[in-house]
């Protein structure tokens, strides 16, 4: 399996942990450096992008299920604190958490 395959693959099974670099890093038999420019060259992002962009599709799919508060759901998607959950989902969906819910449950 390919050092990128290998590292996609620990992300998505580990989302809701604390990752971190130089952990993915170490799994894969790379310096934190190499691994970045390793990474960035084959997907054509950062690390810290797929790894935020894995944790918000799982996000939006507890959002569609309406089962937890967005609290709750900033937590179980990996992420630390309520903030850097909703600047990351702005950054990545273009819309706020709570405007996502609202969108998703209009009626068409």
């Amino acid at each position: 399996m390919g050092s990128k395959k290998k590292a996609h693959l620990y992300m998505i099974d580990n989302f809701q942990e604390n990752i971190n670099l130089e952990k993915v890093s170490a799994i894969i038999g790379m310096t934190p450096t190499s691994f970045c420019r390793y990474f960035k060259k084959h997907t054509s992002k950062s690390f810290h992008t797929v790894l935020n962009e894995i944790r918000i599709g799982h996000a939006c799919k507890l959002l569609i299920e309406n089962k937890m508060n967005i609290s709750g759901i900033c937590f179980d998607s990996g992420f630390s604190n309520i903030s850097n959950f909703s600047e990351q989902f702005k950054k990545i969906k273009g819309i706020s958490p709570s405007q996502y819910v609202k969108n998703r449950h209009k009626p068409s």
